[in-house]
């Protein structure tokens, strides 16, 4: 199988992010307290989406690769909605509302977890509108603000909401969406922080990693301040993932590893898949009388639904690997 050396490490990072997603939605430590699943899987654990976004940026904002872009992840998006309707209808989930409907689809995802498509899509639709009307330090600005916005409806919420115009604010905001973690306050800061990492001279490592760790520090600081302090109506985004990001995606594109072509697609599928794997694994649990262990601990259940997800996922994305190989060169 072909294997990719000057993106490897990002690719291999995708997988581990995938993984990261597949934590926040199983809370690998919560049988030992919330604490550690607050500071580990909804604090540092947070940097996965980000992630997913600078790599969308970096490859695709600016680069005429906006359109593929947009065409692939609505069919994905499509398809994984549809894959997930009969769950949607057996647990009563279904929108009741045409504006409830346009909200889910838009803002919202059609599932728990496929919020991050339409994000995606928004996001980058916003960015390089702004890019382009007028340049890229101005989009940076406006997302900027947007997602110090987003921050503050989010793990800083109750906190902000001592303050009259923010309490007004995220009232009228939250009647159109669920959360602040959408295409319109998470998403462009990130697209368009990829996309001028794309254009930067490598940094030296040493001053990366120690930017990193500090960074690193700040967020653990501010995840464990907001929780302990009751002030997150959400925990998805935090100031600190800013600089965080920036250092982590600077060392990892200078980490040029061999990785096989199936990480891309596999990395995909599992963030797909996985709350299939979660009610696989609660099912199989069920039959073969094994709740306690694959569901009631919650570190074996989460290495768990990451072996099911995995092993689909690589199946998935062998088929496309392979179709993708065989289809002819362009002449």
């Amino acid at each position: 199988m072909k294997e990719h050396r000057l993106y490897g490490g990002i690719d291999w990072a995708r997988l581990a992010a995938a993984f990261l997603i597949v934590a926040i939605h199983t809370a690998p430590l919560s049988s030992w307290g919330e604490l550690g699943d607050a500071l580990v899987t909804y604090t540092l654990g947070r940097v996965a989406v980000p992630f997913f976004l600078m790599t969308t940026g970096y490859f695709v904002l600016g680069r005429d690769r906006e359109g593929r872009f947009y065409r692939k992840t609505l069919l994905l998006y499509l398809l994984a909605t549809l894959l997930y309707l009969p769950l949607n209808v057996y647990a009563g989930n279904l929108p009741r509302t045409l504006g409830g409907a346009v909200q889910a689809v838009v803002l919202d995802g059609t599932f728990y977890h496929l919020w991050y498509l339409p994000a995606a899509v928004l996001g980058l639709f916003l960015a390089s509108g702004w890019q382009g009307w007028w340049s890229r330090r101005a989009a940076i600005g406006i997302s900027l603000v947007l997602y110090g916005l987003g921050v503050l409806g989010d793990s800083w919420f109750y906190l902000a909401c001592r303050f009259p115009p923010l309490a007004a604010l995220y009232s009228q905001l939250f009647r159109f969406m669920r959360y602040t973690r959408n295409g319109i306050f998470l998403a462009p800061i990130f697209l368009l922080l990829g996309a001028w990492m794309a254009g930067r001279p490598r940094r030296s490592k040493g001053l990366l990693w120690a930017g990193l760790l500090v960074s690193l520090a700040l967020l653990t600081g501010e995840g464990y301040l907001t929780y302990s302090q009751l002030w997150q109506r959400h925990s998805s985004m935090y100031f600190s993932l800013l600089p965080v990001m920036v250092c982590l995606f600077a060392l990892l594109r200078q980490w040029e590893v061999p990785a096989p072509a199936v990480l891309r697609p596999m990395s995909q599928w599992i963030y797909i898949l996985h709350p299939l794997a979660i009610v696989g694994v609660r099912g199989a649990a069920k039959l073969l009388h094994l709740t306690p262990l694959l569901v009631g601990n919650s570190l074996v259940h989460y290495l768990a639904v990451c072996a099911v997800s995995a092993a689909a996922a690589w199946a998935v994305a062998m088929l496309t690997v392979r179709r993708s190989a065989g289809k002819p060169s362009p002449s």
